[in-house]
């Protein structure tokens, strides 16, 4: 990003929460969500890039990095909008990676006349039921180690095989990511169970996508 695109951050308030948000650049607008396993600053990089060509917005969801929230039950599709309306965007383009892509999808359903482009990467669909039978042999390695060390209640543990699992990969070689990714990663991980050990009660789009996508 040059040194004249300023960044604006910020707090909104929300029904139960405080949302923290970036935003930057000029042009179309276009959201950043992030992965369950980091904050907004993963895309660190790609805001200062699309900074040039867009107005781009990233946002902590609840849970994660400075947004904050009280046990309440919510919707991260309303924060999402209530964001939009308070930055005083009609339309935008949003891109998720993984939950957070799971998140646009869910958006773009809920409020289509407010999206018009969406872009998933890695993205999960709400209502599709996982239960690994078509995982590879080195996921189901890596998925049972991750399911032992969470019943030992092994915190430290959990985050480097997170880092494993969702930087490196399953099945792809340990330091894949570069040495300063996977710092980032590890802090961000660090950092969200430090800061955030409340229960999360987010709210479901009904029906779920899957359902959507069946009958389409």
């Amino acid at each position: 990003m040059s040194e004249t695109t300023a960044t604006e951050t910020g707090y909104l308030d929300v029904a139960g929460g405080r949302l923290y948000y970036e935003v930057a650049g000029a042009g179309h607008p276009l959201v950043l969500l992030h992965a369950d396993v980091a904050d907004c600053r993963m895309w660190d990089e790609q805001f200062a890039d699309f900074a040039r060509q867009y107005r781009v917005v990233r946002l902590d969801k609840r849970g994660f990095g400075k947004t904050t929230t009280t046990a309440t039950t919510f919707s991260y599709r309303q924060d999402v909008l209530d964001l939009l309306m308070h930055l005083g965007i009609e339309r935008t383009a949003i891109l998720g990676l993984s939950n957070g892509g799971g998140l646009a999808l869910d958006f773009t359903l809920d409020h289509p006349e407010r999206v018009d482009a969406l872009i998933v990467v890695a993205g999960g669909i709400g209502g599709f039921d996982f239960d690994g039978a078509d995982a590879t042999e080195a996921e189901r390695r890596l998925y049972e180690e991750y399911e032992a060390v969470e019943q030992r209640h092994d915190t430290a543990g959990l985050i480097e095989v997170g880092i494993r699992m969702f930087g490196d990969g399953p099945g792809q070689p340990e330091g894949r990511m570069t040495a300063s990714a996977r710092e980032k990663l590890r802090e961000m991980m660090i950092n969200n169970d430090r800061l955030h050990p409340e229960e999360l009660k987010p709210e479901p789009l009904e029906p779920p996508p899957l359902e959507a996508v069946d009958r389409s």
